[in-house]
């Protein structure tokens, strides 16, 4: 793992890449490199599952905190951030395109607590599902 990981870096170095764009920032760029696409391919697939960063570092054949920092280096954002815009990006279609109430919604993106999800959601978009739904606000419409 060691040898792989040096090569990598041997690699990255002297390719001189610019992050790709990541979820929630403007125009979005596929990932120039493989393994993100893995990466981003799974977790749009498990988003809903309980998603750790260590079932993640499995897939991807990676120790945890080396998939972290890599991640980041190439996304522009930590692995947490980046599952939580998804799931966020997810609700929020959910939102605009059913009638599905609060909590089921929070179920279908990964979350059990819908009190949590309602406060990431108002935080994320600046109003709840309901001030959306009703055209109150502009956050998120």
């Amino acid at each position: 793992e060691r040898v792989f990981s040096k090569v990598r870096r041997a690699l990255e170095n002297g390719r001189g890449e610019k992050p790709a764009v990541g979820i929630g920032s403007g125009a979005w760029e596929p990932p120039s490199d493989p393994l993100i696409r893995r990466v981003e391919e799974y977790l749009d697939e498990r988003f809903s599952d309980k998603v750790t960063l260590e079932e993640v570092a499995k897939v991807a054949y990676m120790n945890p905190r080396y998939l972290s920092t890599f991640f980041k280096k190439k996304t522009g954002k930590g692995f947490t951030v980046y599952l939580t815009e998804l799931r966020m990006k997810k609700a929020l279609e959910l939102a605009k395109n059913t009638q599905l109430k609060v909590y089921d919604i929070s179920a279908m993106v990964g979350y059990d607590d819908a009190r949590y999800f309602s406060k990431l959601f108002r935080e994320t978009y600046g109003e709840s599902i309901a001030e959306m739904r009703k055209g109150e606000g502009n956050g998120a419409t």
